[in-house]
């Protein structure tokens, strides 16, 4: 019951990251996207639209 309490007094925004969180395959795709980003910026150059974008299906 605490955690139902806890979850209804989220903001949206708030509740939306935890929604993002919850779904496992969305999760990882962040990480990998988090960590490709990290090495564009150590080689200092930056991603493409097709690379920042890649295997997203909308």
């Amino acid at each position: 019951m605490e955690i139902y309490k806890r979850i209804k007094e989220l903001s949206e925004g708030e509740l939306e990251t935890l929604l993002l969180l919850l779904d496992s395959e969305l999760t990882e795709e962040i990480l990998i996207r988090r960590e490709e980003s990290k090495m564009g910026l150590k080689e200092k150059g930056l991603l493409t639209e097709e690379e920042l974008f890649k295997d997203l299906h909308v």
